[in-house]
């Protein structure tokens, strides 16, 4: 008996008393007519749907829209408007807050000094209200504080045409190797030297070392690979062989990633150092004065120690 089609599947009429249009269920077979497997029908993706890409649409026009205003008038973005409804008062006392954090930050003193310097400007008269007197108010402040001059490095850095970097490693107390990130960028013509970040190496090795700068650079700064070839100029490094080497050196690499313009500079104060150990075989004075650096030094860590010590006991 001759078959039938429908819609992909083969048709197997039963008898021929059976009408045509009602064959049963179990008479159809699963089987499409080509042998080629069906493509599974994807499914679309949100924004192909008209309505959802009309929405979109609307979404980013008034978002466009919205930070277009923000720059026509900056006097009315939220930051704005909240220093507006400060009083005069207030701004004082935010004002001396965040410069007695700002002194507790540079003194590198406790957080819990930051009450009693609070206690002493309020003898002397300054206006510094009644909260954010403790810890967790300095440390918000210096936050602050540290979140604002990273946003000044970074904009530096982007408008910048050239800037230059020096790295070196080091440990903390956890015996950990960290890479410390410095920048060098030009502000109205004047060098100017900034302090970028601390990152964890996780390989000590010129690839390792390499990665925790590129890190730094990204994510305190927005300096991407493509913005580091176009304006990474100059490499400053000690002369570890993970940094000097001539050919996977970190120097070296940096180089091949971004072009010969790059140089690579030994600091030069490790090359002082060097320089004074071999003279220092030569010259007997050298080894006294090495002498007196080190007996000075290490009174100092010990007088500095003790007066730590005898402040926790106190």
């Amino acid at each position: 008996m001759k078959q039938s089609t429908l819609k992909g599947f083969i048709i197997k009429p039963a008898a021929a008393a059976v009408p045509r249009n009602e064959v049963q269920r179990d008479q159809i077979t699963a089987k499409p007519v080509s042998s080629q497997p069906r493509p599974s029908a994807k499914r679309k993706a949100p924004h192909n749907d008209p309505d959802t890409a009309r929405a979109y649409e609307r979404k980013r026009r008034r978002c466009f829209l919205s930070h277009w205003l923000d720059e026509q008038r900056p006097q009315e973005m939220p930051l704005a408007i909240l220093r507006r409804r400060l009083n005069s008062q207030s701004q004082e006392m935010f004002y001396n807050l965040f410069t007695s954090a700002y002194c507790v930050a540079l003194r590198n003193w406790s957080f819990r000094d930051f009450e009693y310097l609070c206690q002493l400007q309020a003898k002397n008269g300054l206006n510094i209200g009644n909260n954010y007197q403790n810890t967790h108010g300095v440390q918000t402040f210096i936050e602050s504080i540290a979140h604002i001059q990273r946003l000044d490095t970074a904009m530096g850095l982007q408008q910048s045409r050239f800037f230059s970097l020096a790295a070196d490693g080091s440990t903390d107390h956890g015996i950990a190797e960290q890479e410390s990130v410095y920048v060098r960028y030009l502000v109205a013509g004047e060098p100017v030297n900034k302090f970028l970040g601390l990152q964890e190496v996780e390989h000590s090795t010129s690839d390792g070392v390499l990665a925790a700068i590129d890190t730094v650079l990204l994510q305190h700064a927005d300096i991407s690979l493509e913005m580091q070839k176009q304006k990474l100029v100059n490499v400053n490094l000690d002369g570890a062989a993970v940094n000097m080497g001539m050919y996977n050196g970190v120097g070296a690499l940096e180089k091949q990633r971004h072009g010969p313009q790059v140089t690579v500079t030994h600091c030069i104060n490790h090359n002082l150092e060097l320089a004074l150990l071999d003279l220092r075989k030569d010259e007997p004075y050298l080894a006294i004065f090495e002498k007196t650096i080190k007996v000075i030094i290490i009174n100092y860590i010990i007088t500095v120690n003790t007066i730590i010590l005898i402040k926790h006991i106190n």
